[in-house]
């Protein structure tokens, strides 16, 4: 299956069909190299799957498509995307939740 068409502000599935996936919002195509997407997503470890939405953390990395799902490129630094300017609407759009299929 090709990768599906996406844009910024897009929200997709990390990891969907498993257990450990969770919802990200895209905010740039192409971002390391082609391919790749980078996204924003709630922080989802130790427990803080617990807190409010407001009180994670939002996170930044990279995603690729491989057999059907996004996939976290395991190469690329995950960074926290309330430090970068260019990523705050993004975050601003995945701290209100609008989720849409």
């Amino acid at each position: 299956m090709d990768r599906p068409e996406v844009e910024p502000g897009d929200w997709v599935i990390i990891n969907q069909g498993s257990i450990h996936s969770y919802k990200a919002v895209i905010c740039s195509i192409d971002f390391i190299n082609k391919g790749c997407v980078e996204v924003v997503f709630l922080e989802f470890k130790d427990m803080a799957w617990k807190k409010e939405p407001s009180e994670r953390k939002a996170m930044q990395t990279c995603l690729f498509w491989e057999e059907g799902a996004w996939k976290v490129d395991p190469n690329f630094y995950k960074g926290y995307a309330d430090n970068f300017s260019r990523l705050s609407e993004f975050v601003t759009q995945l701290r209100k939740g609008e989720y849409r299929d």
